[in-house]
């Protein structure tokens, strides 16, 4: 959660130098993410403020989303100046081929008793 006062922005271009992609931002002016977290950032096992319903499960989902689509997600930091993600994705994506180092994190991350205790947790912190 950003501190009040804080906004974000939201941006879309075209690549000029490639007709093939499209470019969002999405950033924020809030105080940033320290280089530990940053690094963690798209990591579903890593919690953030040590509550159940902060993993990073989100930011997880949106990686394979872009990914599946043929794109990448990156995200940046600077302290005290703000946070911002970036999301390339072609305007006509080739079809994904799934790996098996994909399959292997996937039957990782659905097989994990200590995550599914952690998001159900989070539930019953919801409620």
């Amino acid at each position: 959660m950003l501190p009040a006062g804080c906004r974000i922005t939201l941006s879309a271009e075209l690549q000029k130098d490639s007709q093939r992609e499209i470019v969002v931002q999405v950033s924020d002016n809030g105080p940033g993410l320290p280089d530990e977290a940053l690094r963690a950032v798209f990591d579903p096992f890593a919690a953030r403020d040590r509550v159940p319903s902060e993993y990073g499960i989100y930011l997880m989902a949106c990686f394979f989303i872009v990914h599946h689509h043929g794109g990448k997600i990156e995200a940046s930091s600077q302290p005290g100046r703000g946070t911002t993600f970036t999301l390339h994705l072609p305007l006509k994506p080739e079809p994904v081929v799934t790996s098996s180092s994909d399959t292997d994190f996937l039957k990782k991350a659905l097989f994990n008793e200590n995550l599914w205790e952690k998001l159900l947790a989070s539930l019953d912190f919801c409620l």
